[in-house]
């Protein structure tokens, strides 16, 4: 028997007297009933865990938070500027990227310019550095620097 499992309590409710425990690290479990193995269950168990993981993985969007309000991807830098100051320093600059485009029935390419802004926002020396970026007057990414030298 390999495999992750759920065990299902035999007996009708009835509890049996056997104790078992088994100590992992500062916890311990416990085991108070008699117990009977399922494999297609934990099959399913399994499944169900991985698919909700997976969905709860890209719940944390890159997304900053300002005091106690949050900005987050999407958001324009005037929303930005409002909820948390403005930057420390700015760096701005443009990128060319061939991109196809849908004319009538036909695609065609194109080369079209993107603009970037990076807001460096800096809290003191005891936070992280957050780099603020826009693509096209909308946030795309907060990345972490080191620590802050001060305010």
């Amino acid at each position: 028997m390999t495999g992750e499992a759920t065990f299902v309590q035999r007996g009708g409710g009835q509890r049996a007297k056997t104790h078992s425990s088994m100590a992992l690290g500062l916890f311990s479990i416990t085991c108070m009933a008699t117990w009977i193995w399922r494999p297609r269950r934990a099959k399913a168990n399994a499944l169900v865990a991985t698919v909700l993981f997976c969905m709860a993985g890209r719940a944390h969007a890159d997304g900053m938070r300002c005091g106690h309000r949050l900005v987050s991807e999407g958001d324009s830098p005037q929303r930005v500027e409002a909820r948390c100051g403005p930057p420390v320093s700015t760096r701005a600059w443009s990128e060319w990227r061939a991109v196809q485009v849908k004319v009538g029935n036909v695609w065609m390419d194109r080369t079209v310019e993107f603009k970037y802004e990076e807001w460096t926002y800096d809290s003191g020396p005891d936070r992280l550095v957050r780099y603020v970026v826009f693509e096209n007057g909308r946030l795309v990414a907060v990345n972490t620097g080191r620590y802050g030298e001060g305010l």
